[in-house]
């Protein structure tokens, strides 16, 4: 039979809130190591959900943080949304070459063999 389980998954959900996922934070609320999180988070679905969605509530406050900075003018903030979700609207510093209606452009590779006399 194995050790008592010092937590319960609930608890380890519970100090997932505000670690951004990171499972270093968790261990540090609990006072365990990070393996211990791990172990959890590999033993219960309900664990690894609270780790994935803290990390997905930080994403979205850095999005929330972006938007602000795009809305006060900052001009980094500007040119990385652009950047990245401007691409199809032809912001981009990489331009792609295609062919006629998109499609890629043929190569043909023609070998040339030296005549040594």
């Amino acid at each position: 039979m194995g050790r008592k389980q010092r937590y319960t998954a609930k608890e380890i959900c519970d100090a997932c809130e505000g670690t951004g996922g990171i499972k270093a934070l968790v261990a540090q609320k609990l006072g365990c190591d990070r393996a211990t999180v791990w172990r959890y988070a590999q033993r219960y679905k309900t664990v690894q959900r609270a780790l994935e969605q803290a990390d997905e509530t930080l994403t979205d406050v850095a999005e929330a943080k972006t938007i602000q900075l795009i809305h006060s003018g900052y001009w980094p903030a500007i040119k990385y949304r652009l950047d990245t979700k401007g691409k199809d609207r032809g912001y981009t510093e990489r331009q792609e070459v295609a062919g006629v209606r998109e499609q890629p452009i043929p190569i043909e590779i023609i070998r040339v063999r030296e005549v040594v006399e």
